[in-house]
């Protein structure tokens, strides 16, 4: 098993990752402005790369056996969900 912290450590390096690679553009690598800061996106944007994302778990986990390249791509859409919550609100259960 892995500890939650460690689960959770995995997501920010994955968040330090998405920020690097996409912290100053916006989506369809746009320029930043001053009135959209680089890294934005809608919460539209967000679900359509989560859904991106878990349709290639799908494929992986529907054609392949590697378990890494599933938990790769469970930790990006995790990254995905974080960086939305990050810039749109994280609501309580």
């Amino acid at each position: 098993m892995t500890t939650r912290k460690e689960v959770y450590d995995a997501i920010d390096s994955e968040r330090e990752y998405q920020d690097g690679i996409w912290g100053h553009s916006l989506s369809g690598d746009r320029p930043a402005t001053e009135l959209q800061p680089g890294g934005t996106r809608t919460v539209d944007e967000f679900s359509l790369y989560i859904i991106g994302y878990a349709n290639d778990l799908m494929v992986n986990g529907s054609h392949f056996a590697n378990e890494k390249d599933k938990l790769d791509i469970v930790r990006k859409i995790a990254g995905l969900g974080v960086a939305c919550m990050e810039q749109h609100g994280a609501p309580h259960r």
